[in-house]
């Protein structure tokens, strides 16, 4: 779905899938380049891959200058948040990190167990 004819006094949050999420072939790659200083680009990083392919596509895009922001968040029962957060700080990435805590409260199942245990923060 194209966001270039969004009423620009809506703030943007576009969501762009990654390859681990298996749903990368949903993205508009002419989307970011709709994006302007007061709209937000979200990653879902499932991976170390896709954290090398999310890097590689911020510098492709230009898209830290053309997005007020990038947001990153460790996706839920795969990522550690806390492993995400070095990459991030060895890397110098201009990003803002977040938990997906809709995830994080009222899930039920195996992966999501695992995912609340004190090893998965650490």
């Amino acid at each position: 779905m194209s966001v270039a004819q969004v009423d620009r006094r809506v703030a943007i949050v576009l969501d762009l899938k990654t390859s681990g999420s298996g749903e990368s072939h949903w993205n508009d790659w002419n989307n970011p380049s709709a994006i302007f200083r007061e709209d937000q680009i979200k990653f879902v990083i499932c991976d170390d891959q896709d954290y090398v392919w999310v890097k590689a596509k911020m510098l492709e895009g230009n898209l830290v200058e053309r997005a007020g922001g990038i947001l990153f968040s460790p996706s839920f029962g795969q990522q550690f948040p806390k492993q995400l957060a070095q990459w991030n700080l060895d890397d110098q990435l201009v990003v803002r990190m977040q938990l997906q805590l809709q995830k994080n409260y009222g899930s039920r199942s195996p992966v999501d167990e695992q995912a609340k245990s004190e090893e998965y923060w650490r």
